[in-house]
């Protein structure tokens, strides 16, 4: 285990963060919408979910950099993602 700096969000949050990234991905392309219809409305959807996570794109960046340099980590974080992701898509159904 490692320690995680002061500024650096909880791997618990950052679950809940890669979970919600990947829903905005997913309405995205569900969307059926061209290129040039997809880049004007992805930043909207992108900035929606940071502050709901009380980040900006500066304070975004430096969570992934920092779990990407413990690539064992983000992996076991990135499955967790997945499995929040099924366990949200069992409720809505």
């Amino acid at each position: 285990m490692f320690s995680i700096p002061d500024g650096i969000m909880s791997p618990d949050s950052m679950v809940q963060l890669i979970a919600d990234l990947h829903l905005v991905d997913a309405k995205i392309a569900e969307g059926g919408l061209n290129d040039s219809a997809t880049k004007a409305i992805a930043p909207s959807y992108y900035s929606f979910v940071l502050k709901k996570h009380k980040l900006d794109t500066a304070m975004f960046n430096k969570n992934f950099r920092f779990y990407l340099g413990h690539p064992a980590y983000f992996n076991e974080m990135y499955a967790r993602a997945l499995d929040e992701l099924s366990k949200r898509q069992a409720e809505n159904q």
